[in-house]
């Protein structure tokens, strides 16, 4: 949220967490490597990502869990 990014993040069944974000291309490279290093006490084992041009259709950044 800090980032100003819009979107979402949610926790899938598998134990991988799944991301869509719209920001600017730098802000969201900030994202890729913030994801990369992962919160305090997480296991980040993989990050993959693919650029897609924005939706438009979020307002704001929801965390569902």
């Amino acid at each position: 949220m800090r980032l100003n990014i819009i979107g979402y993040a949610r926790n899938l069944p598998d134990g991988r967490v799944e991301v869509v974000a719209e920001s600017d291309e730098g802000t969201l490279r900030q994202l890729v490597k913030l994801m990369r290093q992962g919160p305090a006490f997480s296991q980040v084992r993989d990050v993959t990502y693919r650029w897609e041009e924005p939706s438009g259709e979020y307002s704001g950044f929801e965390a569902v869990i």
